[in-house]
């Protein structure tokens, strides 16, 4: 069973006790396990036929929805760790083809951002550098796939390159989602309007250090490859720049 999006702006402006837990409960569930096992194949194509988005797409745009709207109603510690289960789940469906697509990983990230960027400002870094760590991982271990690809072999190319891409608009999301709502939260804090528009901000200090942590990555990458067609790379890092 998944939470059907078109009824999630009623579940999320419902005010009625526990309806906003049921129903994020519902929607990660969900989430979690179409990154563990969806079917795929056959039963898959079955399935897209009877809805015009997979069951992982809607979950993700549903907690998308819920937690942008309320994201300090998840900062306990409960509520932040089944939604990093949720993000780690991601990463592991990452290597199963038609499990998590890109689009939902980054619905969950802006999700999940929103709601880290609600918690005080001395719990802020900590939960993002824990947000952010399976990126970083993931960037070394495609460093060394790059280190050690076969030239030639445009299928191990290809896989690095689009894998790094995704990546890189992971943590593009990421960063720009946390800047701009930790901006708005501090405003609204110290002015006590709590509709402050957002506008496009600097990356904080602890977002960089991370960012400069990586980037020696995406640069040795790009480098490994300059001689193949890399247009979904370039225009990913295109992104990142612009995002500082």
């Amino acid at each position: 069973m998944v939470l059907h999006l078109k009824y999630t702006r009623w579940y999320s402006d419902n005010k009625t006790q526990g309806v906003l837990d049921i129903a994020t409960d519902l929607a990660l569930s969900t989430f979690n396990l179409c990154a563990a096992s969806y079917p795929g194949g056959e039963t898959s194509r079955v399935m897209m036929l009877e809805s015009s988005v997979s069951p992982g797409k809607e979950a993700a745009l549903t907690l998308k929805e819920i937690l942008c709207r309320h994201p300090k109603y998840f900062v306990s510690n409960s509520a932040i760790t089944a939604l990093g289960a949720g993000w780690e789940a991601s990463y592991a469906a990452c290597n199963r083809a038609d499990a998590i697509e890109i689009e939902d990983r980054e619905a969950l990230c802006i999700a999940i951002c929103q709601v880290l960027a609600a918690l005080p400002e001395n719990q802020r870094v900590r939960s993002f550098h824990a947000l952010a760590l399976p990126a970083l991982d993931c960037f070394e271990k495609m460093t060394a796939r790059a280190n050690n690809s076969v030239e030639g072999d445009n299928s191990q190319i290809e896989a690095v390159l689009d894998r790094v891409a995704d990546e890189i608009r992971i943590f593009t999301a990421m960063a720009r989602t946390f800047a701009d709502a930790c901006y708005a939260n501090n405003v609204s804090t110290e002015t006590g309007n709590s509709s402050v528009s957002v506008r496009r901000v600097a990356i904080p200090s602890q977002l960089l250090v991370i960012i400069r942590r990586v980037w020696p990555s995406i640069v040795h990458i790009a480098s490994k490859y300059s001689d193949n067609e890399v247009c979904k790379i370039e225009s990913c890092l295109y992104k990142v720049c612009r995002c500082h």
